[in-house]
């Protein structure tokens, strides 16, 4: 069982709750631990690390983050860096050593902007929406396996924006996710408070209407309670543009299933580009990835398949496309 051995103890899907259309099932497992880091929200408070572009000039796929503190820095899967040149999203999950610079490989989710807010970023409180983390780990996944890189598909991840903002009725003036977001934040702050945590839960389920769309696991329960805010408003941004009264939410026995699908999944590991080793999973009908330090998950986070008719291309074309033309930089 890759995922329970990862995570060093059983993880145990529990009884769902439900919100509007979204619903959540626990993840709750024992002797779980830290691996002695601090987010990257208490690391820019605390003044213990920075983040900014790689050059006065910059460049869209790298960001450098500047750890001068004592501790590691995790910056989560999809997680939002707003400010500096234009906004950014963690391409991977990334524990960022003490006393170092590390390259954090990103995609821009405001295309419209090429030029400074502030010097430094600052962290919006937001992740990317859960379709679009899920099409940007396809593609990441594809860009580790083919080329070595930590790289997204740019072009793909401006046309989702754009097609979402659409789908939100926002329109933004840089074409910045952050802005369908605000536009929302009052349905965002009603899925938050309709939903908890629980001492022992270290990761979630997240189902949208009847369809189960993905998971993260963490590898304590603290480090799970301070990233929840952020992951029920990446999947209730998607979950409102479905919103309605009638609806099944899926069973318990269907989130463990959608949990057993990665446990049966191939796994590729990749060094990471901070510490550990990245971890790629691909199974049918399922894509995932996170990052590992000494056999044991630090992040992991799983997705549904998105196709065409759900928000995405096609696995063909996507493949097709990612092989004919790699993204590397824009400066």
């Amino acid at each position: 069982m890759i995922i329970s051995k990862l995570a060093g103890s059983a993880v145990h899907v529990c009884k769902g709750e439900t919100f509007s259309n979204l619903t959540i099932f626990p993840l709750a497992a024992h002797e779980v631990r830290a691996h002695g880091y601090v987010t990257l929200d208490e690391a820019i408070i605390s003044r213990e690390a920075k983040v900014t572009e790689v050059s006065r000039g910059g460049s869209v796929p790298e960001l450098a983050l500047e750890n001068t503190g004592t501790r590691s820095v995790l910056v989560l899967d999809g997680e939002e860096l707003v400010g500096a040149k234009q906004n950014r999203i963690a391409n991977l999950t990334v524990l960022a050593p003490p006393g170092r610079l590390t390259i954090i490989p990103v995609s821009c989710v405001e295309a419209g902007r090429w030029s400074y807010s502030s010097d430094e970023f600052g962290t919006s409180g937001r992740t990317l929406y859960s379709r679009g983390r899920a099409s940007k780990a396809r593609s990441v996944s594809e860009s580790m396996r083919f080329s070595e890189t930590r790289s997204s598909d740019q072009h793909e991840v401006w046309n989702d924006i754009s097609a979402k903002s659409q789908r939100m009725n926002v329109s933004s003036p840089t074409g910045a996710i952050s802005d369908v977001f605000d536009r929302h934040q009052d349905s965002l702050r009603g899925y938050v408070e309709g939903f908890g945590t629980a001492s022992d839960q270290v990761g979630a389920i997240f189902a949208i209407d009847d369809r189960i769309e993905g998971f993260d696991l963490f590898d304590s329960p603290q480090t799970f309670a301070k990233s929840f805010k952020k992951l029920v408003q990446s999947y209730a941004i998607d979950a409102i543009e479905t919103a309605g009264p009638l609806f099944r939410a899926p069973s318990e026995d269907a989130a463990r299933r959608f949990l057993d699908r990665f446990e049966a999944a191939q796994i590729e590991r990749y060094p990471a580009v901070g510490l550990g080793e990245d971890v790629r999973l691909t199974g049918p009908g399922v894509i995932g990835g996170g990052l590992v330090v000494d056999d044991r998950i630090v992040h992991l986070v799983g997705f549904a398949h998105q196709t065409g008719s759900r928000g995405g291309p096609s696995d063909e074309s996507r493949i097709s496309r990612s092989r004919a033309r790699r993204y590397r930089s824009f400066e």
